[in-house]
Order: C-alpha cells, then sequence, then structure tokens
C-alpha cells in the first residue's frame, strides 16, 4: 500500500516543477514580448510601437528599430541607436550586459555566450573602435558610429523565430 506521506505538496509541487521545465525543454517555442524583456533587464520604457521603442538606459536616451519578416510580430532584428558622447566605462559596461541580456532572451543563445557577448560589447564601446561585426553561434552584432557620431547596435541571426532551434524569441508588444 502506498503512503500518502509521499505525495505531500512539496513533492507535488517539485513534480511539477520538474515536469514543466523538461516539457519546455524539448522544443515548444516561447515568444517574450519585448517589454518585458527590456523590465527583466531593469530598463524602462519611455515609449512602445509597433516598430520602435524609445527607452532611457545608463544616462542615454535609446532608439530601438524593430524589424520583423514574420507573422505574429516576431523579431528578428533590432537596432539600438545611442549617442555615444562621453561615455563612462560603468555606461559601456552597462549597456553590454544590456546587449546579453538581449542576445539570450530574444535569440535564444545559450547562457554560457553572456559573458563573452558582453566583453566585445564593452570594448568595442570603451575603445570607440571603428565599425565591428562579430558572430556568437547564430548571432550576428554589428556595431558602429552613424555619420553624426551616434551608436548603432545591430543584431540579427539564422533561422526563423519561433521555429527550432530559435525557439525562444521576442515579439514587438
Amino acid at each position: 500500500m502506498v503512503s500518502m506521506k509521499l505525495f505531500n505538496r512539496s513533492t507535488l509541487f517539485s513534480t511539477l516543477l520538474i515536469g514543466g521545465s523538461l516539457l519546455l525543454s524539448q522544443g515548444q517555442a516561447t515568444a517574450f514580448p519585448l517589454s518585458q524583456v527590456m523590465k527583466t533587464g531593469k530598463v524602462p520604457y519611455t515609449a512602445v510601437h509597433a516598430d520602435w521603442a524609445g527607452f532611457t538606459f545608463a544616462n542615454r536616451a535609446f532608439h530601438v528599430d524593430f524589424r520583423s519578416h514574420y507573422q505574429n510580430g516576431k523579431l528578428n532584428e533590432m537596432l539600438f541607436y545611442f549617442a555615444d558622447r562621453n561615455l563612462t566605462d560603468q555606461e559601456a559596461h552597462k549597456i553590454a550586459a544590456l546587449a546579453g541580456h538581449v542576445a539570450l532572451n530574444c535569440y535564444n543563445l545559450l547562457p554560457e555566450r553572456r559573458a563573452s557577448i558582453q566583453s566585445w560589447v564593452s570594448t568595442w564601446l570603451i575603445q570607440n573602435d571603428s565599425t565591428r561585426e562579430r558572430t556568437f553561434g547564430p548571432l550576428l552584432v554589428n556595431m558602429q558610429h552613424t555619420s553624426n557620431g551616434d551608436v548603432l547596435m545591430w543584431f540579427t541571426r539564422t533561422g526563423i523565430p519561433g521555429k527550432a532551434p530559435w525557439i525562444n524569441h521576442c515579439i514587438n508588444r
């Protein structure tokens, strides 16, 4: 006879959590609203629209353009514009942390890639380097200065958002 003590609330809750995480890891697509991703990255929005957003972060006003070539607003490209004048090391590190956060949440990169993305973006910002691009697995990050001296940070990747292997992705909400 099975004892009912084996199935107390904490055991049942743990079983449900483990079962739920196994289901997600088996390929279910998760669409994250970009506004939610930015909030979890501690970025307050000032405006959100269908194809762009504005926010202030690290003492900089950002403009983000979204590009979606797919139904349901699945984002495959993001372009971040911000003023690069007098950027401090601390601000560069915060912006690099944001880049890592977006890469993991919107482009389904493995957490192990976060440090290399953050390091590369931070170094580029601090050195005020010329146009550069680098791939991190399927993600391409391009950094460049615009003609008026602002920074353009462009994210894109191979594949289709919402389809394996790019199951976790962002949508323009």
